[in-house]
């Protein structure tokens, strides 16, 4: 459930090289699907996969094309906002989205310096 007691739902679409993510609700009241709204995402990717979900966070990755081996670039997007924010680049071939999992919460030790 999310805001208001609705169900939201995320999809992602991508067409012509062209990706977004389409936010949908449906209220308690109603039974009809109501656009919420409609994120674009980083354009320059061959494809882009969700990974996983958590916490009020989307996780995704885009691949760029035509590369048999490279880079992948990791995504956060905070589902309140939808603030995109690159996480990190990684290796394709060393790349296991099964492996990557988000993790929320760190002890005081592991989280970064603040002033």
């Amino acid at each position: 459930m999310g805001r208001e007691g609705a169900l939201e739902m995320f999809s992602l679409d991508g067409q012509h090289g062209s990706f977004a993510l389409y936010h949908t609700s449906l209220k308690n009241s109603s039974q009809q699907w109501k656009l919420e709204k409609i994120t674009q995402l980083p354009g320059q990717y061959h494809s882009i996969c969700t990974m996983h979900a958590a916490e009020g966070f989307l996780f995704f990755r885009g691949a760029p094309g035509g590369i048999h081996v490279g880079n992948v670039d990791c995504y956060t997007m905070e589902v309140k906002t939808c603030e995109i924010t690159k996480v990190c680049t990684k290796m394709e071939n060393t790349f296991n989205p099964r492996r990557a999992l988000p993790y929320f919460s760190f002890p005081p030790l592991l989280s970064e310096p603040t002033i």
